[in-house]
């Protein structure tokens, strides 16, 4: 009897695990924005991309990263020295494919990063953004032509 309880017990003692992010498909397609807010509202970033629109091969996207803050003397000041990654995850027909990118500081708050892309079709690029103990993110969407 007591083996039966505490079999009973422990099953509902356990909780559901949370696996959404092995789905192979976006819940949402997000789309190419050129002014993005990160998901805290840390920072404001500027983005640009070349080509444009993207297309198989070589890509780069640049950042201009400003500070957003309800000081007026800092908000809106060039984020300096930050550690700018980007993690980009294809939804593809085939196969998922995964990049992880660290963009270069060109100095006065933009950074550029570059990759190659393999694969055509949605994209969901995620950009953290650190400085010190700030860190945020936000995530956009890329669609890569033939």
């Amino acid at each position: 009897m007591r083996i039966v309880l505490f079999s009973i017990i422990g099953f509902l003692a356990c909780e559901p695990v949370d696996d959404s992010f092995l789905e192979e498909t976006p819940k949402e397609e997000l789309a190419w924005v050129e002014t993005v807010i990160t998901q805290e509202s840390r920072y404001q970033l500027d983005l640009s991309r070349d080509p444009d629109p993207p297309v198989l091969g070589t890509f780069s996207m640049g950042m201009e990263i400003g500070i957003l803050n309800e000081n007026p003397c800092f908000s809106g000041a060039a984020l300096l020295n930050a550690k700018v990654r980007l993690h980009a995850r294809s939804f593809g027909e085939d196969q998922s494919q995964v990049l992880e990118v660290e963009a270069i500081e060109q100095g006065g708050g933009e950074y550029e990063a570059s990759w190659s892309f393999a694969q055509v079709g949605y994209w969901e690029v995620t950009i953290e953004v650190g400085a010190g103990e700030d860190t945020d993110s936000a995530v956009i969407g890329l669609v890569v032509e033939d």
